[in-house]
């Protein structure tokens, strides 16, 4: 969809990259709106924010003991792991050089 931006007409088309990615260095990026059991863990883009972002949605729900289903991660290199802030460690291959 046309947009306006600096004063010229702009066109955005998303394109959902990080499913194929399959390069190296790995791609760490955050800030997408997925929760983690919901993702396909075969590309090389590494998601390190799991639908933090729904938090607040969580927080509002009848149900919700205190636990998150959306996950913020630390990324550790070289080390190939994932530290999530409820304590979960996941692990990834890094390939170096």
């Amino acid at each position: 969809m046309p947009f306006l931006a600096s004063g010229k007409i702009r066109n955005e088309e998303r394109v959902r990259w990080w499913e194929d990615y399959k390069e190296d260095p790995i791609c760490v990026f955050g800030h997408y709106s997925v929760y983690r059991d919901e993702k396909d863990f075969s590309s090389r883009a590494i998601y390190a924010d799991f639908a933090v972002a729904r938090r607040w949605q969580e927080r509002k729900e009848e149900s919700f003991d205190g636990t998150f289903r959306g996950l913020l991660g630390a990324v550790r290199i070289p080390e190939g792991r994932i530290v999530y802030d409820n304590g979960e460690i996941e692990t990834f291959e890094i390939k170096m050089g």
